[in-house]
Order: C-alpha cells, then sequence, then structure tokens
C-alpha cells in the first residue's frame, strides 16, 4: 500500500495550493501575503490550543477561496475547553490587529492600517453566529438549544441590510452573500439532531460560564471594529 503523506508536508501543500490560487486570480502579493497571516495565525491559534487540551489525529489544511481548519479527536466533551480552542483561533489576530492600529495612529504608516484592516475584519467577521464559523460553532457550544432560531435571526436581519445595499449600489456581490446565507440555513435546519442537550446528549457551560463568554465574544467584536472605524474616520 502506497505511504500517506505526512501531516505537515500535507498542511504545506494545501498552503501552497491556496496563495497560488490567490495569486492566480488577483497577482497582488502583499495582499496575499497578508491573507496568509492572517488565516496562519488564525489557524495555528486552534491548533495550539487543541495541542494543549490533548486533542489526538490533528491535522490542519487550507482550503482555496474558503479558509483553513484544524482538525482532531478531543480526549473528552468539555464545552469550557472547546469554547477555548475555538475562540484562540480569532482573538490573537484581533489582538493583532488592534496592535497595528495603534501603532497607524501614532506613525500614519498606511503599512500598519492594511494590517490593521485585514487582521481585525477577517477575525470578527470569523466571531458572527453563522456555522460553520466559529462565532457560529461557539453559539451551537453555549446555547444548543437556541442556536439554529439565533442564527435564521441573524441570518434574516443580514438578508435586509444586503437587500438596502443592493438597492444602494448596484453590485451581485449582495446577492451571492444572501444565497450563500440561506443554503446555510436550509442545511441547518434540515439536520436531524441538531438539538441533543434536551435530551442530556450534549454537555452545555453553566449560566455563568456562557455569561463570561458572551461577554469575551462580545469584547472581541465590538472593540476592534471601533478600531476599524477610527482607522477609516482617521480620528485616533
Amino acid at each position: 500500500m502506497p505511504r500517506s503523506i505526512h501531516p505537515l508536508l500535507r498542511t504545506l501543500l494545501s498552503l501552497f495550493l491556496y496563495a497560488a490560487v490567490y495569486y492566480a486570480l488577483f497577482r497582488d502579493i502583499r495582499s496575499i501575503g497578508f491573507l496568509l497571516a492572517v488565516i496562519v495565525i488564525h489557524e495555528a491559534g486552534h491548533y495550539i490550543a487543541m495541542k494543549a487540551f490533548g486533542y489526538t489525529n490533528l491535522q490542519m489544511m487550507f482550503i482555496p477561496l474558503f479558509g483553513g481548519f484544524v482538525r482532531g479527536e478531543p480526549s473528552g466533551v468539555d464545552p469550557v475547553r472547546k469554547m477555548i480552542v475555538l475562540m484562540a483561533g480569532p482573538m490573537p489576530g484581533i489582538l493583532l490587529g488592534m496592535l497595528a492600529a495603534m501603532i497607524y495612529s501614532q506613525d500614519g504608516h498606511m503599512l500598519f492600517r492594511d494590517i490593521a484592516l485585514m487582521f481585525v475584519f477577517l477575525n470578527v467577521f470569523n466571531l458572527l453566529p453563522l456555522t460553520p464559523m466559529d462565532g457560529g460553532q461557539m453559539l451551537e457550544t453555549l446555547f444548543p438549544a437556541w442556536a439554529r432560531v439565533i442564527q435564521t435571526l441573524f441570518a434574516v436581519a443580514v438578508t435586509m441590510a444586503l437587500g438596502l445595499f443592493q438597492v444602494m449600489s448596484p453590485t451581485p456581490f449582495p446577492i451571492v452573500l444572501i444565497l450563500f446565507l440561506w443554503w446555510r440555513m436550509f442545511r441547518i435546519w434540515r439536520e436531524p439532531g441538531y438539538i441533543e442537550n434536551e435530551e442530556g446528549g450534549r454537555s452545555i457551560p453553566t449560566a455563568l460560564q456562557q455569561l463570561l463568554f458572551v461577554l469575551i465574544w462580545l469584547i472581541f467584536m465590538i472593540l476592534p471594529m471601533i478600531s476599524l472605524m477610527r482607522i477609516w474616520t482617521n480620528r485616533f
């Protein structure tokens, strides 16, 4: 039987393919470099947290035009550890982006502005409450009985906002996002056994832990966006 590819080599090959596809499409080495830095740091955060909590069979892969993922087998069912693993992806990038925003506020170098915009926007976007993004998985971990309803309400709100944007600035991009959004909703609602905690099949955090994680989640969404708004309006 042929020998399987080493996990590290498989990761590097997928990263190379990821970069090659973006280069073929956009030919902007600087932006591609920022994008690779964002996604590698993001997935490395997940990987390190999983490693620290004893996950086995870890595998990191990058998928062109979609992003990346880290897969592993947990040592046990622990929603608190799962929340930490999920947060470990976007938070390092958000902190780096906010640091870059602070540096930009001092010297005005456009490089730090671009780094802040890329790191903050992509990681905060990943915190939105929609699976398969980290935010959607966090919602399912914290409130599995309400996750499907909350995601649907979020989808309705985003659809309205994108519809307004479509009216104000005709472009096919909002339509594509709306179609993707409701395709996800269709997949979520047709999944059998989506809610398991009522039968005791899914462990959930305590009320205090839920409150703590929600506060951290909101802080890491709101404060970085304030930084971006200040960059946008040059009011640091």
